[in-house]
């Protein structure tokens, strides 16, 4: 019985599957129905969507024409930026080639060699007021030239031996002036140079200053802290500061180091290891011009000189 029942089954399966199917298809009702001219709310929606075609496309255009004008002013940034690392990185050049000679140069040379260094370093723009020619570096400004003993040249064209002899050369009175006691950290005489290295080099120099009336003031950072100098300078009086022109800056701004009694600055020209003077080398070079903007040229009407040595 089984087994009957089981043959019936499969024999309906399989007349099943080979039955094919009846498809129903229905005819849509819009097959035969008249065409109709679009409402007004229709055509409204179809001006709509053109509009805004319309407007993208033209915002595309704008957007695209404010792209190429962004690029075009972004190529002329970049192209004035290349003019002036271009015109930073010749006068580098030109003030790298210049040595201590330039010490013994005509006053005019070396006031008009001071204002180009100040122009080109100087990380501000100069209003064309300040270009004017009144407000160049004076030539009565200049201690100068330095006068060169006759004999054959010397290893160094600027021997540190000389450079005690040199500042007094300059006309700066030392005696009496710095005795007050009230005159605490105000030099008569403030070196410039690069580097911590040499600066030590000329505090060994200038130790003929040092006396029981006035010191010698060592300002740059290497081994020493600016709360240490800072200290130094409020307790002693002070004939000559020796340092890197950021420390000096620095110790102005805080109040410690005064130029009420300032009479000579020294820039030092030697040559550091790769051939660059004070003048030279980037980041110090910045920081004379910044110093010489903010507190040094101010000076000059004060009858405050400076020597290239």
């Amino acid at each position: 019985v089984h087994g009957d029942f089981s043959r019936r089954v499969m024999a309906a399966t399989q007349a099943k599957r080979k039955k094919p199917v009846e498809l129903e298809f229905f005819e849509p009702e819009f097959d035969n129905a008249p065409i109709r001219a679009p409402a007004d709310d229709d055509a409204s929606d179809l001006d709509l969507a053109s509009r805004k075609r319309k407007r993208g496309k033209g915002a595309g255009a704008s957007q695209s024409g404010s792209d190429y004008g962004d690029e075009g002013a972004g190529a002329e940034a970049k192209r004035s930026k290349r003019k002036l690392k271009k015109q930073r990185l010749a006068l580098e050049s030109g003030l790298s080639t210049v040595g201590s000679a330039i010490g013994e140069s005509p006053a005019e040379e070396q006031a008009a060699f001071l204002w180009d260094f100040f122009v080109g370093a100087l990380k501000r723009p100069l209003a064309d007021l300040e270009r004017e020619e009144n407000h160049r570096i004076p030539v009565t400004c200049i201690a100068g030239p330095i006068a060169v003993p006759v004999g054959p040249p010397p290893s160094c064209s600027r021997p540190l031996d000389r450079l005690a002899d040199s500042i007094r050369g300059a006309g700066v009175a030392f005696s009496g002036t710095t005795a007050a006691a009230e005159l605490k950290g105000a030099p008569l005489v403030i070196m410039l140079t690069f580097s911590a290295v040499r600066a030590t080099d000329l505090y060994r120099a200038l130790a003929s200053f040092n006396s029981g009336a006035s010191r010698v003031a060592k300002l740059f950072a290497k081994h020493f802290k600016v709360e240490e100098q800072a200290a130094f300078l409020r307790k002693h009086n002070i004939s000559v500061a020796v340092g890197t022109p950021k420390r000096v800056a620095q110790l102005i701004d805080d109040g410690a180091l005064s130029l009420e009694q300032l009479k000579l600055v020294v820039f030092d020209m030697a040559r550091d290891s790769k051939g660059f003077t004070v003048f030279g080398v980037r980041d110090v070079a910045a920081e004379a011009a910044a110093l010489l903007d903010e507190h040094l040229l101010a000076t000059v009407s004060d009858g405050v000189r400076f020597m290239l040595f």
